[in-house]
């Protein structure tokens, strides 16, 4: 019946920084660009779809709330990304710190809103 996540939609007041930043930071092809305000990223199998809307209010920062939370990216080595967004001027939120069966990191997009950073370590266990 379902069979995978289709998109993430994220409302910016800031359209052409956030599409910059998903295209020239984190790598996401422009898929559609249906005006001057929405457009269609995709990353592998994840889709992103940028919409310009007038309020720039970010999402509470730092805290838990109801509703979108953040994104997780998935990357090959913590070390080359860490070092990669440092030399692209990007800050990180928190660690990047091994937790477990993964190493964690954590930073924002232009909006203010979380993306998380994960490696694997080793594969989940079955359950």
């Amino acid at each position: 019946m379902f069979k995978k996540i289709d998109h993430i939609k994220i409302n910016t007041g800031k359209f052409d920084d956030t599409l910059q930043f998903y295209q020239d930071v984190l790598g996401f092809t422009l898929k559609t660009k249906e005006s001057s305000d929405l457009a269609m990223l995709q990353l592998g199998d994840c889709m992103v779809e940028i919409k310009g809307c007038e309020s720039d209010t970010p999402p509470p920062s730092g805290q838990e709330h109801l509703g979108y939370r953040m994104m997780a990216l998935e990357v090959e080595d913590m070390g080359q990304t860490a070092a990669y967004l440092r030399e692209k001027g990007i800050d990180f939120r928190s660690g990047p710190v091994t937790l477990g069966l993964f190493v964690q990191a954590e930073i924002v997009d232009p909006n203010g809103i979380p993306i998380a950073l994960r490696q694997w370590l080793a594969p989940l266990p079955t359950v």
